[in-house]
C-alpha cells in the first residue's frame, strides 16, 4: 500500500496527493454518510476512493458493505470476487468474506423469490 496518491486536480491542472490521513478523513465522511442512511452518497466517496487506492482492503472492505446495504448485491460479490486474491489474509480477509457470503445468499433469496411468482 502506498503512503500518498497522486491524481490531477481538474479545475487547476495541478497534482494533489492524497496522504494516509486524507484517505482516512474522506473514508469516515463516507462511513458517516452509509451510517445516517445517506447510502447513495457513501457509494460515491467509496467509489472515488477505489479509484485512487484501488488495492486498499479497508476501501474495498467498505465499499463491498455499502453495495451491500444499498441492496446492490451482486456488485458487492463481485468487487469481493475480483479484489479477494490481492488481500493478505487477516481481519479485513474475514470482512470480506463475510460481505461476499451475505451479497451472495441475497441473490440466491432473491432468485427463489423471482422464481416462486413465476
Amino acid at each position: 500500500m502506498r503512503a500518498a496518491n497522486t491524481m490531477k486536480q481538474d479545475s487547476q491542472n495541478k497534482p494533489v496527493t492524497l496522504t494516509e490521513s486524507h484517505k482516512q478523513a474522506v473514508s469516515l465522511v463516507g462511513h458517516l454518510f452509509a451510517m445516517h442512511d445517506q447510502v447513495p452518497k457513501a457509494r460515491v466517496i467509496f467509489e472515488a476512493l477505489r479509484i485512487v487506492f484501488p488495492d486498499d482492503p479497508q476501501i474495498i472492505k467498505r465499499l463491498g458493505y455499502v453495495y451491500l446495504i444499498a441492496g446492490a448485491f451482486r456488485q458487492a460479490a463481485d468487487l469481493i470476487d475480483e479484489t479477494s486474491n490481492r488481500v493478505k489474509d487477516g481481519p479485513e480477509s474475514e470482512a470480506l468474506r463475510w460481505i461476499r457470503n451475505k451479497a451472495r445468499q441475497s441473490l440466491e433469496r432473491e432468485t427463489r423469490l423471482a422464481q416462486e411468482k413465476t
